[in-house]
């Protein structure tokens, strides 16, 4: 009965699983697995496209070919069509997101920066763990304190590696060079909000 499944138009339906009474579709699952791997060689080329080109134009050159790319393999809906509330709000935050994160990268002042600031970034996990139990009850936030605690401490042990961190070489960083730790931070933070908050204000 699933195999022979079919939608209005006659042609097979798309194969998906059920988990928790949640359709999990394969190809987003796919595209997911896809983004972590492509998001792996971010900071390397936002860092390299800004030595060459400066963090503001570099930023903007990204983007740019990004766009273009992106409207090649696959538009999207027209504007019109996306619900008002999410276009404006998630459209600010994403817009952001990027902006800082890219920014961060471009004007951290040595290779070694760049690493420390994109690791930074790396705590939208913990803020979007945070973020969610917020969301939906105030007590879940115990419930999801322990995933936050590992989150936060793998950014911890990534940064320090095999000799551990180094609190005082950490805050001498931050203190020769801070706005690219302070716009790694909070646009980690503006992460964790649009993924928590966006995804029930475009309706599919």
């Amino acid at each position: 009965m699933a195999n022979g499944a079919q939608n209005a138009s006659g042609t097979p339906a798309p194969a998906a699983s059920h988990s928790g009474g949640h359709v999990v579709s394969a190809r987003a699952t796919t595209i997911g697995l896809m983004a972590i791997l492509l998001w792996s060689f971010m900071a390397g080329t936002v860092r390299i496209v800004s030595e060459n080109f400066g963090a503001t134009l570099g930023s903007a050159l990204i983007y740019t070919v990004g766009g273009i790319l992106l409207l090649m393999f696959r538009r999207s809906a027209p504007i019109r069509e996306f619900p008002k509330k999410y276009l404006i709000i998630g459209g600010l935050l994403f817009v952001f997101y990027e902006s800082s994160i890219s920014l961060s990268l471009g004007l951290a002042s040595t290779d070694a920066s760049s690493v420390e600031v994109s690791l930074v970034n790396y705590l939208w996990p913990t803020m979007m763990l945070l973020s969610a139990g917020v969301s939906h009850r105030k007590h879940a936030v115990v419930k999801v304190l322990p995933g936050a605690i590992v989150a936060t401490a793998g950014v911890v042990l990534a940064v320090g590696g095999n000799s551990g961190l180094d609190w005082h070489a950490a805050v001498q960083h931050i203190a020769a060079n801070p706005l690219p730790y302070a716009l790694a931070f909070v646009g980690a933070l503006a992460w964790s909000v649009y993924a928590v908050f966006t995804p029930a204000m475009s309706h599919g």
